[in-house]
């Protein structure tokens, strides 16, 4: 294919040309009424040849000499001054050639031009000063003065004077005489190729000599231009080989990588053809080959959805990416057999185009059956993590149980007291179980129920018709793990119960205020009463007392934490200790 760009001001010369050059498909021609847009065009596309005429044409000559583009350009106009023709070969148009009413002799002499020129690289470096014109030499010697007047021609030139119908003494063209007196003007070397008939002649005038020359160089011309060719073709070949075997290589790493993938890939392009897979697809859809050498993908999915569960779906799906073939999808397959696929899509893109879509499947039989059997392992432990804490609940009621028909059966107070403090510890532990029991969670236990339920418990057991006590509790959600959860149970149940049994003795009426809060990763827990308080001069740091003793252990050693004693209308303790994360 022959890319031509076409310059010229008159549409119907524009319309005659393109239609000729480009009725036998060797012709693409590119046609443009303005100057602007050729050089619009020129940036943005590559010719091979370039055709034009005046009015644009010299100016089209001059930028592409001044930007060194080097197109083979053919000037192609109507009859015009022999000025203009010598500037437009002077600036390095290849051939000038007249346009009279557009006949289709013009056209294919126009084309032929352009096979030429195409055919041939362009002739490099400087042409020798003609040999001395003499009878004995077998090619057309002609001598011209400056006039243009032929004043010479050897016998090899006869057939060409009649040819073109003039004589010696006559002017020989236009052409040479106005390239001499330009030659005159401006002192420098003309060098210009015409083409008459079938070969090219170089006119030369040297200031200072009485004649120009002209001779017929087409013989070394061509061995030139054959030579050049010969090389440019070797090159050519050469970069060729170089390119196949670096595509070569890269299609080798290509292919390599798409086989030794795990997953199975299919490509196909947006017209539904497939343009490559790899042979894990094939075998984990078990293809036959009459199904891969039809290369359409419509085949391909006929085969697959029998295997498929759930064939509508799927079909519904790849509709879906036709009509949006920029969206990524994912869905998983399940087949008849019992398989799991996973399916990952994606647009193929050239730049931003898309061209294709490349589909990746995945078996996930064995992973989708270990997770199965691991939520199942889990699902097992979890019962047994249940009836665990359900029989551990039970014991300590038992246990409980068990120390409340001791207590009713001893007639002494002490006894009773210490009997029952023990019953509150047993209790407290059991109902941490029991929230493990009915909890979803085994690794968190929501304390903010918990402490409102040992309130509740305390209040019944201690809140007497002699001595009402109130209580507030302040308390958000809040969750502490187990190891945590059943010390701080103890350490809340031991303050309370010293609070109720000590803190409102000889009282009708008592307040007991209960806050828990938990910030930065730390849990703050405050028990204030409005009663008689604790002796001044008692050293809780270092008192000896069973409740005291057990506060400090629960508190410093169990939940790493501190607590203070305070008298402030009452007694105030604060209990701080940091939160710890919660394992599985």
């Amino acid at each position: 294919m022959i890319y031509l760009l076409h310059q010229d001001a008159d549409k119907n010369v524009l319309e005659k040309t393109r239609r000729y050059l480009e009725k036998d498909g060797s012709f693409s021609v590119c046609s443009l009424e303005t100057l602007k847009d050729a050089l619009k065009s020129l940036e943005n596309r590559k010719f091979d040849v370039i055709v034009s005429g005046q009015p644009y044409g010299i100016e089209l000559l001059k930028v592409l000499k001044t930007r060194d583009i080097a197109v083979p350009f053919i000037f192609f106009s109507e009859s015009t001054g022999e000025r203009t023709v010598i500037e437009a070969l002077n600036l390095g148009a290849d051939y000038f050639l007249v346009r009279g009413k557009g006949s289709e002799a013009e056209f294919a002499r126009l084309q032929n031009i352009v096979k030429k020129v195409i055919a041939r690289p362009k002739a490099k470096g400087k042409i020798q000063d003609p040999v001395k014109i003499t009878d004995q030499n077998h090619a057309p010697l002609i001598r011209v003065s400056k006039e243009g007047t032929i004043l010479y021609a050897n016998p090899a030139a006869y057939p060409l004077l009649e040819k073109w119908g003039i004589t010696i003494g006559g002017a020989l063209f236009d052409l040479v005489n106005g390239t001499v007196n330009k030659s005159l003007f401006t002192d420098t070397l003309i060098k210009t190729e015409i083409e008459p008939g079938e070969k090219s002649y170089l006119f030369t005038f040297r200031p200072g000599e009485d004649e120009s020359s002209v001779s017929d160089l087409t013989e070394k011309k061509k061995a030139s231009e054959l030579s050049n060719a010969n090389a440019a073709l070797k090159e050519e070949i050469a970069q060729r080989k170089l390119a196949e075997a670096t595509t070569r290589k890269t299609l080798s790493l290509l292919n390599a990588a798409l086989e030794s993938t795990a997953d199975g890939i299919l490509v196909v392009d947006k017209a539904g053809k497939i343009t490559s897979y790899n042979r894990k697809y094939v075998n984990m859809w078990d293809i036959p080959d009459s199904v891969l050498e039809s290369k359409k993908r419509n085949t391909i999915i006929d085969h697959v959805k029998k295997k498929l569960k759930d064939p509508e779906s799927y079909i519904a799906r790849i509709n879906e990416l036709s009509e949006h073939p920029e969206r990524e999808s994912f869905d998983m397959l399940e087949l008849n057999d019992g398989r799991i696929f996973e399916r990952y899509s994606k647009p193929q893109k050239i730049g931003s185009t898309v061209v294709g879509r490349v589909c990746n499947f995945r078996d996930v039989t064995d992973r989708r059956q270990a997770e199965e059997n691991l939520l199942a392992s889990l699902r097992e432990k979890e019962v047994m993590l249940r009836e665990i804490h359900h029989r551990v609940k039970n014991n300590l009621q038992i246990v409980s149980g068990l120390l409340d028909m001791t207590r009713k059966r001893s007639q002494d107070p002490a006894t009773t007291s210490i009997l029952m403090d023990m019953m509150m510890k047993i209790d407290t532990m059991a109902q941490i179980h029991t929230r493990l029991y009915e909890s979803k969670q085994f690794n968190k236990i929501d304390m903010n129920t918990q402490i409102r339920d040992q309130v509740s418990a305390l209040t019944n057991i201690y809140s007497t018709q002699n001595c009402e006590i109130s209580t507030t509790i302040r308390s958000s959600s809040l969750y502490l793990s187990v190891d945590q959860a059943i010390p701080c149970a103890l350490m809340v149940n031991e303050i309370l119960t010293n609070a109720y049994k000590h803190a409102f003795k000889g009282r009708e009426h008592g307040t007991i205020e209960i806050s828990a809060s938990q910030e930065n990763g730390q849990m703050t827990i405050s028990i204030r009463d409005d009663g008689i308080g604790i002796s001044r001069d008692l050293d809780t740091a270092h008192a000896n007392s069973l409740g005291f003793k057990l506060i400090r252990a629960l508190i410093q050693f169990q939940l790493k934490g501190s607590f203070t004693i305070n008298n402030d209308n009452g007694t105030i303790v604060v209990a701080k200790f940091p939160i710890q994360t919660a394992g599985i």
